[in-house]
């Protein structure tokens, strides 16, 4: 679900983007996504990154951008036996 969120929010921003804010696009995605991820009980966010970057062949002014998202679990769920 969070995925989803993500995808549906980051394409918006992509949908505003002109030439003349895409210098600085890279830094406004990685600033929105640590602004939305928000740690909680389980887990505290670490960092973002861009894995890939690459430009829609359908627009010339949108971006795909392929991102991971670290975190920091702080509860581990134990591991269920498949045999119980």
């Amino acid at each position: 679900m969070l995925k989803l969120l993500m995808i549906l929010i980051l394409s918006n921003v992509m949908l505003f983007a002109t030439e003349d804010r895409l210098d600085d696009l890279d830094a406004k995605v990685i600033a929105f996504v640590e602004k939305t991820v928000a740690s909680n009980e389980n887990y505290i966010f670490d960092k973002v990154t861009i894995l890939k970057k690459e430009d829609l062949p359908e627009t010339k002014t949108w971006k795909a951008y392929a991102i991971r998202v670290d975190v920091i679990l702080l509860k581990q769920e134990k591991q269920k036996n498949q045999y119980e």
